[in-house]
C-alpha cells in the first residue's frame, strides 16, 4: 500500500468516525461540521458535503463563521466555477485565524482544481491570451506562465500557445480580433492536426487530404460545434463543455 492509499484511508476513517458521532448525538459541534466537510473535499466527496450542509443548524449557519465560508467555497465546487472557487480560496488561505488543519485541508483541495483547470485548458485552448488565463486561473500573468508547463510565450507576451501548436497561433491582429472569450479547438478528422482557425484546418484539408490528382476521391467531413453564448467553435464536444463552465460559469447542479 503506498502513501496516498493509507491518506485516502485515514480521511475515510475519519469521515466515519465523524458520521458516527453525528448519528449517536444527533448534531455536531461547528469545529466538527468544519473538519466533516474538509475531509469530504479531499475526497472530492461533493454531494455527501451538500448533503451534511443540509443537515447543519441553521444557527452554525452564520455568514462570518469558518464553516460557512468553506462551504461558499463547495458551492463553488458544485457549480464548477473553478475561477472562482480559486480566487476565494486564495483569499481564505491568507486569513490568520484558519486553524492549521482546515488550512491543510483547503490547501490540498485548492490545488486540486487548479490543476483540473489547467488540465481542461489544455484540452480546451491552442492558444490564450495571457489575460485571460490569468482570469481563468485567479493568478498574476508570471504565476499563470509558470503552471503552464511548456506552452510558449508569444514574442510580444500576450499569448500563449501549446508546443505541438506554433504554428496555428494567429498573429496579434487576428487575437484581437477572435478574442470573443478564447479560441477552442479545431481537429482534423483524418490526422494528429489541430488548430483554433476554421479556414486554416480548410486550407489543410486541402492541402493534406484532398490532392487534386487523387485517382480516388477522398471524403472530408467535419463536424464543427458553436458556443451558444459566445459562438467560440470547437470539434470536440468535451471541450466545448468544459468552455461552458470555465469560460461562461454554466453547469449543473443549481446549487445555492
Amino acid at each position: 500500500m503506498d502513501s496516498i492509499d493509507a491518506n485516502i484511508m485515514e480521511i475515510s476513517s475519519q469521515i466515519i468516525q465523524l458520521e458516527n458521532l453525528e448519528m449517536e448525538n444527533g448534531v455536531l459541534t461547528p469545529e466538527q461540521y468544519l473538519e466533516l466537510l474538509c475531509l469530504y473535499l479531499r475526497l472530492d466527496r461533493i454531494m455527501d458535503a451538500k448533503f451534511m450542509w443540509k443537515r447543519v443548524p441553521a444557527s452554525m449557519k452564520t455568514p462570518e463563521s469558518l464553516l460557512h465560508r468553506v462551504w461558499v467555497l463547495t458551492v463553488f465546487i458544485l457549480k464548477k466555477q473553478n475561477s472562482k472557487f480559486l480566487s476565494a480560496c486564495q483569499e481564505l488561505l491568507k486569513s490568520s485565524t484558519i486553524p492549521p488543519s482546515i488550512s491543510s485541508h483547503i490547501s490540498v483541495v485548492y490545488q486540486r482544481v487548479l490543476s483540473s483547470t489547467v488540465d481542461s485548458i489544455r484540452s480546451s485552448y491552442s492558444s490564450i491570451s495571457l489575460e485571460k488565463l490569468s482570469t481563468l486561473l485567479s493568478l498574476a500573468p508570471n504565476e499563470a506562465v509558470i503552471v503552464m508547463r511548456g506552452w510558449i510565450l508569444s514574442s510580444d507576451g500576450l499569448y500563449l500557445t501549446e508546443p505541438t501548436n506554433t504554428e496555428a497561433l494567429p498573429n496579434r491582429a487576428g487575437l484581437g480580433q477572435a478574442s470573443v472569450p478564447g479560441s477552442l479547438r479545431l481537429e482534423c478528422p483524418l490526422c494528429s492536426f489541430h488548430t483554433t482557425d476554421a479556414i486554416g484546418l480548410r486550407h489543410h484539408a486541402w492541402r493534406e487530404h484532398l490532392p487534386d490528382d487523387s485517382a480516388t476521391p477522398i471524403t472530408f467531413q467535419s463536424r464543427i460545434i458553436l458556443c451558444c453564448e459566445c459562438g467560440a467553435a470547437t470539434t470536440d464536444a468535451s471541450s466545448l463543455q468544459d468552455h461552458y463552465s470555465i469560460v461562461h460559469g454554466i453547469d449543473d447542479p443549481d446549487v445555492s
